[in-house]
């Protein structure tokens, strides 16, 4: 994703929250993201890399894994829209094309629904690839974060 300065990406509380309101980060997959996420999970699907065993598939060659992608999508909801802060509730991801290392993706997100009695947010996210075409649809229900209470709030709570 788009690398942030010093200061902490800007969150949208709910109230501030509008139907449509978008955000959108672009970035390109790279075999280091590929590998970190490998290590991580100890997913070691050899479709992820191995050129010979992916030729042999129906596929052609390798594939960014999904669960990859899926945090990509994670990422844009809790660092753009609604922001840090954000805790996810569900996310329903459609795969619609295979994602290659060194693709570049540009991902939007934008808000489609706002449940204010529950607190709630809908949100639809569309991958698409350096020519354009749609790769990963995403439905993404979260709670937007919420105002913090003050670092000193309860500091002298128990002083008599």
């Amino acid at each position: 994703m788009q690398h942030m300065s010093g200061r902490r990406a800007r969150a949208f509380r709910l109230h501030e929250l509008r139907v449509g309101q978008r955000a959108e980060v672009t970035r390109r997959v790279t075999p280091r993201e590929v590998l970190l996420y490998m290590g991580a999970t100890g997913d070691m699907n050899p479709i992820y890399l191995d050129r010979n065993y992916a030729a042999r598939t129906p596929l052609g060659e390798p594939v960014v894994p999904a669960v990859l992608l899926a945090g990509y999508v994670y990422t844009l909801l809790t660092q753009r829209l609604p922001g840090p802060g954000t805790v996810s509730l569900s996310q329903s991801l459609h795969f619609l094309h295979p994602v290659r290392i060194g693709d570049t993706l540009t991902l939007t997100a934008e808000v489609t629904a706002i449940d204010a009695a529950r607190g709630r947010v809908r949100l639809r996210v569309v991958a698409r690839n350096q020519r354009g075409q749609e790769v990963l649809a995403a439905d993404a229900e979260v709670l937007p974060p919420h105002d913090l209470r003050p670092v000193l709030s309860d500091a002298f709570e128990d002083y008599v």
